[in-house]
């Protein structure tokens, strides 16, 4: 099953097939666990993680103030541990590259061929449909993978992942932010998660 929101593409979900319609419920404490490449990035994009999922009504909790980076980067001992703390479930991102594509950003023109003097079919002169000269204007997009994964600490187990790409030729802070709201809509219209508070 693939969506879009906006510039984030899902490329691929998966469901546990025996999940409860609604996993999680309004109020339950839901970890938000950023695997990123740098400890600052991954601090922000938790903290982004957690106003996205709180928006759903969940008590969510930034990962890297619960565990250490070396027991995040290790499932078996991250989990038991925010599940002893009473987290009900795990949503982590984890980053699976960041690169930049070009992308012609020279304007397009239409207009009219130099005169050669001929007609013809009645057309009149020659149209000429091409673009201006390469420069300042060519765009590189920013192109984000990651992969989301949810945790359901009531049962130990797996129960909904999710691989997307997020692209833009904005900064990578606004990225992720649109990544996190298309992640948030995604897990909420497939159950995952309560949709957004009205």
């Amino acid at each position: 099953m693939a969506a879009c929101t906006g510039q984030t593409h899902f490329v691929q979900t998966w469901k546990d097939p025996g999940a409860e319609p609604r996993i999680v419920q309004r109020g339950d404490t839901v970890v938000a666990l950023v695997l990123g490449p740098d400890p600052s990035t991954q601090q922000a994009v938790e903290q982004a993680l957690v106003v996205e999922l709180s928006r759903h009504g969940v008590s969510a909790l930034p990962g890297h103030t619960l565990v250490t980076a070396e027991e995040a980067l290790a499932p078996e001992l991250a989990l038991p541990r925010l599940k002893e703390r009473g987290a009900a479930a795990v949503v982590l991102v984890r980053t699976l590259g960041v690169h930049t594509e070009a992308r012609d950003g020279r304007p397009v023109f239409i207009g009219p061929a130099v005169d050669l003097g001929r007609v013809r079919g009645g057309l009149g002169p020659y149209y000429l449909h091409g673009r201006g000269p390469a420069g300042p204007n060519d765009v590189a997009d920013r192109i984000v993978r990651v992969e989301t994964l949810f945790f359901d600490l009531k049962r130990d187990a797996l129960l909904w992942a999710g691989k997307s790409e997020t692209s833009g030729s904005r900064a990578l802070p606004s990225l992720m932010g649109d990544l996190l709201n298309a992640v948030g809509a995604e897990m909420a219209r497939q159950g995952v998660i309560p949709p957004l508070k009205s």
